[in-house]
């Protein structure tokens, strides 16, 4: 998992983008979307009541 901390690179990223953080998911919190949209140039976070999956448990939001 260490690897898996790519915080260094988001400000590399160049491309809009949408960061789904789910009020209920412990793996990507909201305090972790919140930090990618602000190293992210044109990013935004968008916080669903999922707890996992959202594309499939809210799949009529996407």
């Amino acid at each position: 998992m260490a690897k898996a901390d790519v915080r260094a690179k988001l400000k590399d990223i160049r491309i809009p983008v949408i960061i789904l953080a789910g009020k209920e998911y412990p793996i990507t919190t909201i305090t972790d979307g919140e930090y990618m949209q602000k190293h992210i140039t044109d990013a935004k976070l968008v916080m669903i009541a999922v707890p996992h999956i959202p594309n499939y448990r809210k799949s009529s939001r996407f």
